[in-house]
């Protein structure tokens, strides 16, 4: 299992992309958390299997409804915490 941080800019706040994102990490059964960030980007939290990630990360590229994503920037990161769910979580400061 592996972790991966992946941070969304753009119009990715007040558009439903949040819950979206645990829809997919769900489908995907992934385990983690998305959030906001006070300077209006989101922050994905996710473990999981290197191809599935892949996968439900190509899903969020994709995003249908009214996000427009400018920048995008994923990475593998050393992480301890092993999570049970895949939470949204209170914003960030």
């Amino acid at each position: 299992m592996i972790t991966v941080e992946a941070t969304f800019h753009g119009k990715v706040q007040n558009v439903g992309f949040r819950a979206t994102i645990r829809r997919y990490a769900l489908h995907y059964n992934l385990k983690g958390y998305v959030t906001n960030k006070k300077d209006g980007s989101v922050i994905v939290i996710a473990q999981g299997a290197q191809e599935t990630l892949d996968d439900f990360l190509a899903s969020i590229k994709n995003y249908p409804r009214g996000a427009r994503i400018k920048e995008s920037t994923f990475k593998s990161i050393d992480n301890k915490e092993i999570f049970s769910n895949f939470a949204i979580r209170p914003d960030l400061s």
